[in-house]
């Protein structure tokens, strides 16, 4: 496996690219639900360039560390969500469709609110993930462990 670091400036450089490649392919979200941990600082960034106020946390882990386990919610929408989400245009946000199994996960909650507009996005996918976002900047080989910046910038 080899290691690609991604560094800040290329992340917000791509999360400028991912907000403004939403607005122009769907307008901009009336809602953002970001997959937390990992998406919290580009869903911090995207609701600022889209003018989203409304940005909601489905917090899940799907790893210990470097290793892959089951997912596990963490954080879910609340009870009021699919109330409020009703006939509006939802968003929602990771960093990588590794294997696509928490956009599964995130796409099954959603799909029980029957929302009428959901848009998937992320800003990284590898090349053989099962769910490909309606929008992302760059590809990836499978083989290729992508370091965040969140992960290696870490105070000891």
């Amino acid at each position: 496996m080899q290691n690609f670091k991604i560094d800040w400036p290329t992340i917000i450089t791509d999360t400028y690219c991912l907000s403004y490649r939403i607005n122009r392919q769907y307008g901009s979200p009336d809602i953002i639900v970001f997959l937390g941990r990992g998406a919290l600082f580009i869903a911090s960034v995207a609701s600022h360039v889209l003018g989203v106020k409304d940005v909601f946390n489905l917090g899940m882990r799907s790893y210990q560390d470097t290793e892959r386990s089951n997912i596990k919610i963490i954080q879910d929408l609340g009870n009021n969500f699919c109330k409020l989400a009703k006939n509006k245009k939802i968003l929602v946000l990771d960093e990588l469709s590794d294997t696509g199994n928490t956009l599964y996960m995130a796409k099954n909650i959603l799909d029980k609110c029957s929302l009428q507009q959901v848009i998937y996005a992320t800003l990284y996918i590898k090349h053989d993930t099962s769910f490909v976002p309606d929008v992302f900047i760059k590809g990836f080989d499978k083989k290729t462990w992508l370091d965040f910046p969140w992960e290696y910038d870490i105070i000891k």
